[in-house]
């Protein structure tokens, strides 16, 4: 018999991470595609999210899979998704019968996202097409965040939030109640990103 107290982590959050999903030159296509329609193509986003005009640039709300130029990366999100999904031993089958949802969103300096869930859904994630520098990170909330315990430096129990490093052609998919956001950055290129749902 062990004698030593132990920390167990009860429920831990899995975080899906992939890199390279993408080759550069299909990253590229992407972005070209996303950016020579970035104005004529809007989104509900502004009208849905507290953030209101200052949220990214987007196309919430609007039908991508007609557009020929999002198949890849609709595949390469799907994949991915059930894979994620395997680790929570769910049915595969039931793939067929969710909700799924995809939509763009090219932020400048001035964009930010308020801290969201994606509820009701169940999977949630985020391709980031182009991170340029000055490009703020998504930041995680702490499922217990508001237990404000107080303390004197920060650490996995006590801090309120957890920042997650974007890179060019990577990719993290979450349970979809996990709250999360964008600060605004100084990213003086565009920041772009492809956002999808599940369930």
């Amino acid at each position: 018999m062990n004698d030593e107290p132990n920390i167990i982590d009860l429920f831990p959050t899995p975080l899906y991470v992939v890199t390279d999903v993408l080759t550069e030159e299909e990253n590229q296509e992407l972005i070209d595609h996303i950016i020579a329609t970035q104005d004529k193509q809007v989104g509900k986003g502004a009208d849905c999210w507290d953030s209101g005009k200052a949220s990214p640039k987007n196309s919430f709300g609007i039908d991508l899979k007609n557009e020929e130029e999002f198949n890849l990366i609709l595949k390469k999100a799907h994949f991915h998704v059930t894979q994620y999904a395997k680790k929570f031993n769910f049915p595969s089958n039931n793939f067929d019968y969710m909700n799924k949802e995809w939509w763009w969103n090219v932020y400048d300096n001035h964009s930010y996202q308020e801290f969201h869930s994606h509820t009701p859904h169940l999977f949630s994630g985020v391709y980031y097409a182009k991170v340029p520098v000055g490009s703020s990170d998504i930041k995680f909330r702490h499922p217990i965040w508001n237990l404000g315990i107080p303390h004197t430096n920060e650490n996995q129990y006590n801090s309120d939030h957890a920042v997650f490093k974007c890179y060019d052609r990577s990719m993290i998919i979450f349970p979809s109640t996990l709250l999360h956001c964008v600060p605004s950055g100084e990213n003086t290129e565009p920041r772009i990103s492809f956002s999808f749902n599940y369930g």
